[in-house]
């Protein structure tokens, strides 16, 4: 007895479930749940290897459905031994938001309610979609203005952000990406929406200064993932040599070819920020933009980026993501014409 009131003992050992109890129950509840819904052992297997066994449970419960070895979304049909099941959240989500699938060679056209086109592998697919909803259906740029602007885009990825950019009305968008494999879809992306003329795309890395280096790197994986991957401690079985140009370059360059003042910049290279930011230069290259849109990875650093940013006259407001990182959205003071 504590405190007048009897302690209850519970059936495994303890006077309350662990959380390792509820973890291991619920997953249950998801692995029956695979099975009711689809009445498939292989269904089950894949979840569990795929550690996805609730996008799956969730998947069926919203009308997904199993059949004969492929899994069925309104009229999409994928193919159960190359699909990645972590993705099927986002091409739900995507649905609802109004998007199309149409299956292309070993991949899919997916194409926005408002006709924004990307076409990714299964490989890519989970990375892909998670990167278009991002722009196109949370909006995640909403705010970065960027109407008759040069923008430069450093870490391109899959050419998201570069054909949100054109399509709320940048002059030019110079466009950044290291991975040779992610460029490629980037590459196809500006292709589907027919901005060849509007987005240069460099297969370069952007830094504090000119390099070359030898970078982790899985070509199964896009940049993001490759690079996520090799900061958590994980082994990737190659690695790819990248070409670094420096941050003050590719403003000086961009500014000249672009022939304007009204300068955006966006930077979202997986943690490549700080090397950025820590030569000098760079703060002379940043005073000559409006804008900055910048995803910080590190929030020990954070604070003294953001005084830095106040020192070179940007207002600036943050906000925090689901992966644990700080969305900066800046700009210019005193804009430049």
């Amino acid at each position: 007895m504590r405190g007048g009131q009897r302690d209850l003992q519970q059936p495994w050992g303890g006077t309350r479930p662990s959380v390792r109890y509820f973890y291991v129950v619920n997953r249950l509840r998801r692995f029956i749940a695979i099975l009711v819904g689809s009445r498939s052992i292989g269904l089950l297997i894949a979840a569990a290897r795929q550690r996805a066994s609730r996008e799956v449970a969730d998947f069926l419960a919203g009308g997904g459905h199993y059949r004969s070895g492929s899994l069925f979304w309104e009229a999409m049909q994928m193919d159960l031994s190359s699909t990645d099941l972590l993705a099927l959240p986002y091409i739900i989500a995507m649905h609802d938001a109004g998007a199309t699938f149409t299956a292309a060679g070993k991949g899919w056209l997916v194409t926005t309610s408002a006709g924004e086109a990307f076409q990714f592998n299964e490989e890519d697919l989970c990375n892909g979609l998670s990167v278009v909803k991002e722009r196109f259906v949370d909006n995640e740029l909403d705010g970065f203005e960027v109407r008759d602007a040069l923008v430069i885009d450093i870490g391109a990825h899959f050419g998201d952000s570069a054909v949100w950019f054109a399509k709320q009305g940048a002059k030019q968008i110079v466009a950044y990406e290291p991975f040779p494999t992610t460029a490629a879809v980037a590459a196809v992306s500006i292709r589907l929406n027919r901005l060849e003329s509007r987005v240069k795309l460099n297969v370069l890395g952007v830094g504090g200064q000119n390099s070359r280096l030898q970078v982790p790197y899985d070509r199964r994986l896009s940049s993001t993932q490759s690079a996520r991957v090799a900061s958590e401690g994980g082994v990737l079985g190659e690695s790819t040599q990248v070409d670094i140009v420096a941050f003050a370059d590719v403003v000086t360059d961009a500014r000249t070819e672009g022939r304007t003042g009204n300068l955006a910049i966006k930077i979202d290279c997986e943690g490549c920020e700080e090397d950025i930011f820590a030569e000098p230069e760079s703060w002379h290259a940043l005073s000559l933009a409006n804008r900055l849109v910048i995803e910080w990875h590190r929030s020990e650093t954070l604070p003294g980026f953001l005084e830095q940013l106040r020192a070179v006259r940007f207002n600036y407001t943050t906000r925090a993501t689901p992966n644990s990182t700080v969305i900066i959205l800046a700009d210019r003071i005193e804009p430049l014409a």
